[in-house]
């Protein structure tokens, strides 16, 4: 169900003498392990010579023929590890038009993300649990860098207010179609709120999950523009049972900026191009395991109206982030569905 649209790296670059090739050096790469590097440069002296989104494989120390002065080509590396932090790096001096330059990258431990958990009730406890353990499986699996350090509490420690669990149940209401986020200002004005941290509620309804980066979701992509900015640190989970294992995985992925979902946050809306295994496929359950690349690259990156990813959002990477919403690419924003090697 995936288009693949890879070349392999070294038949597009220039074959040079050995010891004359130019060199990605990354530091950090775990003994035996080895790291996905997507990198823009200019390969060859022609019109034609911009390559973006080039995938490889590294173990620390890779060859990459002769590559040439940008002349206005991007010139940028990303790095994608299980054990280690997106890397994203530009430099319009890495390469010159003579063999045998060096880049070395320095790889860093993955991102530490806090998250809040807030439960009503034991049984929500369980479920929050479990939900935080498959979360963080299956996004050290996807190379997506990132650590959850989640603190899962009971309303009732921090707060004796009665209309607490009320509070929390006025923000996520039924309408046509699905679920709106409402009162989000309330909740945030309470202690069962982190501010700049991810924050789950599990609710006594039947709702599945619902991040609220945008209050309401758009029947359209050409809708989606006109839809109000909530609040992308709520997110909203049935703490009956009726949520799928996968649930905050997916609503993780909207919380990373991969929205709004009717433009490909939910990639059910291009059914020829995903499957059903993709966390961010909107129905699904155990069968939810995959990110692409080009999800992934956007997790770390996006930048939109209703907030961005998270990750910028609340300090975890630095900004300001770029425009790289799912339905679209460029040269700065590889396809949705680039997939790993």
């Amino acid at each position: 169900m995936y288009r693949f649209a890879l070349v392999p790296l070294l038949l597009l670059l220039p074959a040079c003498a050995a010891g004359q090739q130019d060199k990605l050096v990354i530091n950090g790469v775990s003994p035996g392990s080895t790291v996905v590097v997507m990198m823009d440069a200019r390969t060859d002296a022609t019109a034609s010579g911009c390559r973006n989104d080039l995938i490889l494989i590294s173990a620390g120390e890779t060859s990459l023929g002769n590559l040439r002065e940008p002349k206005g080509c991007n010139s940028e590396i990303a790095i994608f590890s299980r054990d280690h932090a997106m890397v994203l790096t530009a430099n319009k001096d890495w390469w010159t038009d003579k063999p045998g330059d060096t880049v070395t990258v320095d790889l860093l431990p993955r991102i530490r993300v806090p998250v809040s958990v807030w439960v009503q009730d034991d049984n929500a406890r369980l479920w929050a649990t479990m939900h935080m353990t498959v979360v963080e499986t299956l996004y050290r699996e996807n190379r997506v860098g990132v650590e959850f350090v989640a603190s899962i509490r009971n309303l009732s420690e921090v707060t004796t207010d009665p209309r607490a669990g009320q509070i929390i149940e006025n923000g996520i209401v039924p309408v046509a179609g699905g679920h709106a986020c409402r009162n989000l200002e309330e909740i945030q004005k309470q202690p069962f709120y982190t501010p700049r941290t991810l924050n789950v509620y599990y609710v006594n309804q039947l709702i599945g999950g619902r991040n609220c980066a945008i209050l309401e979701s758009a029947p359209n992509c050409q809708s989606a523009g006109s839809f109000l900015r909530g609040d992308g640190n709520i997110t909203f989970v049935s703490g009956l049972g009726s949520s799928s294992h996968t649930v905050l995985a997916h609503e993780f992925g909207h919380a990373f900026g991969l929205r709004p979902a009717a433009c490909g946050g939910h990639v059910d809306v291009f059914p020829e191009r995903f499957g059903p295994d993709n966390i961010m496929w909107k129905e699904g359950g155990l069968e939810r395991t995959r990110l692409t690349l080009g999800q992934v690259f956007r997790m770390h990156t996006h930048r939109d109206q209703w907030g961005g990813t998270m990750l910028i959002e609340n300090g975890l990477r630095p900004g300001p982030g770029r425009t790289c919403p799912p339905h679209l690419e460029g040269y700065t924003c590889p396809g949705l569905d680039l997939d790993w090697p």
